[in-house]
C-alpha cells in the first residue's frame, strides 16, 4: 500500500468500475432519453455480452504480442470513447458500436486487472492485494446508482451525465498510464 502504483491502479479500476455500475443502473433511462423504446435499448445492448467475449477471443490470439500494460491502455480507452459514442449520437450503428467497444473494454479490463496485480507486485501476496483493490472498487460500485441519480438533479440529463462517465474513464486511463511498477 506505499507504493504509488497501487493507489493508482486502485484509482483506475474504482473509477473504471464506478462507471460501468452507474451505466447499468441508469441504462434504460439513458436510452429513453434518446427516444428509444425498450425493445430497441435491448437490441442494443444485446450486443454487449458477445463482444465481451470477442474481446476475450482476441486475447487468447493476439494477447502474446502485447504487453499488458498496453493492453490495459487501449482497454481503458474503450470505455470513455464507448460513452461518448453514447452521449454524441443517436444513429443505430453509433449505439451499436457504442456497446461492441463498451463490451469489448469491459470483457478485457478483467483480464489486464487480474494480471497487473502480479506483474506489478509479485506473485506473493496476489489475494491480499487484489482483495483490497476490489474492495475498495466494489465500494464504488455500490455508490454508482444513487450518485449519478443525485448528479442528474444537477446536469441538463443523460446525456451530459454520459460525458461526465466519459470523463472518470479518462481518469482511470490517466492513472493507469502514471502506475508504473514499483522497484
Amino acid at each position: 500500500m506505499r507504493a504509488p502504483a497501487f493507489w493508482l491502479l486502485t484509482a483506475s479500476f474504482t473509477l473504471y468500475s464506478f462507471a460501468v455500475a452507474a451505466l447499468w443502473a441508469h441504462a434504460m433511462p439513458a436510452f429513453a432519453a434518446k427516444g428509444l423504446s425498450e425493445t430497441q435499448a435491448l437490441a442494443v445492448l444485446v450486443w454487449v455480452g458477445p463482444a465481451q467475449v470477442a474481446g476475450r477471443f482476441a486475447y487468447v490470439w493476439l494477447g502474446r504480442h502485447v504487453s499488458l500494460r498496453g493492453l490495459g491502455l487501449g482497454v481503458l480507452a474503450g470505455m470513455p470513447l464507448s460513452f461518448t459514442l453514447f452521449a454524441l449520437f443517436d444513429s443505430s450503428a453509433a449505439l451499436i458500436g457504442f456497446a461492441v467497444l463498451f463490451g469489448i473494454a469491459n470483457g478485457m479490463v478483467t483480464i489486464v486487472r487480474g494480471g497487473m496485480v502480479p506483474a506489478y507486485f509479485g506473485r506473493t501476496n496476489v489475494g491480499r492485494i487484489g482483495g483490497t483493490m476490489s474492495g475498495i472498487a466494489l465500494l464504488s460500485r455500490a455508490a454508482a446508482p444513487l450518485s449519478t441519480a443525485a448528479a442528474l438533479l444537477v446536469l441538463a440529463g443523460y446525456r451530459e451525465l454520459m460525458l461526465v462517465l466519459a470523463g472518470l474513464g479518462v481518469l482511470s486511463l490517466g492513472a493507469f498510464a502514471l502506475a508504473r511498477p514499483p522497484r
